[in-house]
């Protein structure tokens, strides 16, 4: 009995950061992080609705809010790429969170990063590192229609591409370690918002 407890220990602890708590990889690599039916393996930071709806995560400001609102996994990862569908309104304000650590609280600009989802008048672009570095090329959505966004993390490197565009490929000396999320963003400017996210898949890549 110790002695396949001692195994089923060591091979618990091989399993590479953020594995166990999704859904088995596929074919291709990729494991779906969002269940489709509810949001159990998420936390919410702030104030804000969210909820499961036909296998997306759909999130609507509170009245009144004046902080951002964030679903946080409750998995962590080092390296890995994200792959996350959104649809947002025009003149949005969102974004994903990445590599936010889990004792952290507060903006994941701050203590991770946040990659930007925005066409509204004087807010970073879409696809930018926010605070780190702005897109320049290819960072145009399509409001009201499905996007796709790929984020890749290895090490220092941070690539991302939007609806399979390269947007912004930089290297940062921030976290290599935390979790991803989703933003309802405060303001009466996006008071009325409605952001959906689906197919939030990710590929670990930690060695």
């Amino acid at each position: 009995m110790k002695t396949a407890f001692l195994i089923l220990s060591i091979l618990l602890s091989s399993v590479p950061l953020g594995v166990t708590a999704t859904a088995a990889a596929g074919a291709d690599g990729f494991a779906a992080v969002f269940n489709g039916l509810n949001l159990d393996g998420w936390k919410m930071q702030g104030h804000a609705s969210w909820k499961a709806d036909r296998g997306e995560i759909v999130g609507q400001p509170d009245p009144g809010q004046n902080t951002d609102c964030w679903l946080f996994s409750e998995v962590e990862w080092t390296d890995f790429t994200l792959e996350v569908e959104f649809k947002v309104p025009e003149k949005c304000n969102s974004g994903i969170a990445i590599r936010m650590p889990k004792e952290a609280t507060g903006d994941p600009d701050m203590y991770g990063y946040e990659v930007q989802i925005s066409d509204a008048p004087g807010r970073k672009p879409t696809g930018s590192v926010l605070h780190h570095v702005d897109s320049k090329i290819n960072n145009v959505h399509e409001p009201n229609e499905w996007n796709r966004m790929s984020i890749t993390c290895e090490r220092d490197h941070i690539v991302v591409r939007l609806n399979g565009r390269l947007v912004v490929d930089t290297k940062e000396t921030g976290s290599k370690r935390g979790r991803i999320g989703m933003q309802i963003a405060k303001g009466e400017e996006f008071a009325n918002q409605e952001v959906r996210f689906r197919n939030i898949r990710i590929k670990n890549l930690a060695p």
